[in-house]
């Protein structure tokens, strides 16, 4: 049985029914700069994030509340140079008035967005949840990463309409 990267990351081979060959000939993301590494691309960005993720995971091990998750993390994105930023609050509109804010776990580099979770899974809910949080603060890419289980696990979603 063949064994691809986008198993371990939790990469469907399919995405809205589309054949993993289709996906492939999708445009690539723009980058986004970061200082330490200006040429990297989003999946170049995302798959470096998802390793702080991974050592964060082995360090602290699994099972604990989200916060202490979020926190380590915060701080492993530092240490590799992007601007994590905590608790950034993006304002929700209604008929152009301000009626609350969303709070995704932690902004990158004002480009992607992370959310940690521990629970047993990730489900269409966090997905929709994701989705929501990326059309409010108009940014394409986030990162669900559940820490929970002794395997981590992930889920990259793109935004790819425009609102």
């Amino acid at each position: 049985m063949a064994f691809y990267v986008w198993d371990l990351l939790g990469i469907p081979s399919d995405v809205d029914g589309l054949p993993f060959a289709k996906i492939a000939s999708l445009p690539i993301l723009p980058c986004f700069k970061n200082p330490m590494h200006p040429s990297m691309t989003f999946d170049d960005h995302t798959f470096e994030m998802i390793g702080c993720a991974i050592e964060v995971h082995r360090a602290l091990g699994p099972g604990l509340r989200e916060k202490p998750y979020e926190n380590a993390l915060v701080i492993e994105l530092r240490r590799k140079g992007f601007d994590a930023t905590p608790q950034k609050a993006y304002p929700i509109r209604y008929l152009d008035h301000v009626v609350g804010d969303c709070i995704p776990d932690i902004t990158v580099n004002d480009q992607v967005l992370i959310d940690t979770k521990s629970i047993d899974a990730i489900s269409e809910n966090e997905i929709a949840q994701m989705l929501n949080y990326l059309r409010i603060s108009s940014l394409e890419v986030g990162l669900i990463i559940n820490f929970k289980n002794a395997k981590i696990e992930t889920k990259r979603v793109i935004r790819t309409r425009r609102d």
